[in-house]
């Protein structure tokens, strides 16, 4: 899964989700180098324009190194928060509150159901 920052892969791991996740703020200039090892990778960045342009220059890089990108979580949370979310590491305050059963990527639930991606996913 790739993500912003660290707060928000902390706020991930807070929900117990236990897949491999990247920030892109640890990725420096190599970019999408060193996500060249991974098969699939969940772009899961903040709803708000930053977030919006690095999705747009995340799905350009992965897709044109030929990495399987998905984006359907981050719509789904797009969607169920109704606009009222706009940032990863809110999510736990987002989830807590009941307005949302987001389950992303099939990997994270809150139970003892979550598991983690297969290995060269991301």
């Amino acid at each position: 899964m790739l993500v912003e920052g660290k707060r928000d892969s902390m706020a991930l791991r807070a929900l117990g989700y236990r897949g491999r996740i990247l920030a892109v703020s640890t990725l420096g200039r190599r970019g999408s180098a060193a996500l060249r090892r991974v098969e699939k990778v969940v772009i899961l960045t903040d709803l708000d324009r930053e977030g919006v342009f690095l999705t747009s220059r995340y799905l350009r890089l992965l897709t044109h190194e030929g990495i399987v990108t998905s984006l359907g979580e981050r719509r789904r949370l797009r969607l169920a928060s109704r606009g009222i979310f706009l940032h990863i590491e809110n999510l736990g305050r987002f989830s807590k509150s009941g307005t949302s059963n987001l389950e992303l990527d099939g990997h994270l639930r809150g139970t003892e159901d979550s598991h983690a991606p297969a290995t060269k996913d991301l």
